[in-house]
């Protein structure tokens, strides 16, 4: 998996990571740790929602190496754990099928 650290990424465009990060901040409206962060935990439900991959298994596909701090932040941001998003998405799921 590609390193998306600010440090990494302003490198890639040849910026310093403060005047990339200022840059992106002005253009997305939030800084790049957070906007990353927005992006792997919407990953992570949309895998959470559609497939059987494990937790620790969708935590490294998003970028996490620790799926314990992954578990963390998933449950800091959308307020239930990773376990129970996939077990209430399943059971939504059940019933707009039986309908």
């Amino acid at each position: 998996m590609m390193d998306l650290s600010l440090e990494s990424v302003s490198g890639i465009f040849h910026f310093s990571p403060s005047y990339f990060s200022n840059i992106f901040k002005n253009y997305e409206g939030k800084g790049f740790s957070e906007y990353l962060m927005n992006v792997q935990i919407e990953k992570a439900q949309f895998l959470l929602r559609n497939t059987n991959y494990k937790v620790y298994d969708i935590s490294e596909k998003v970028g996490y190496k620790d799926s314990t701090y992954f578990i963390k932040i998933f449950k800091r941001e959308v307020g239930i754990s990773p376990y129970k998003f996939r077990q209430i998405s399943s059971e939504l799921l059940k019933g707009e099928t039986n309908q």
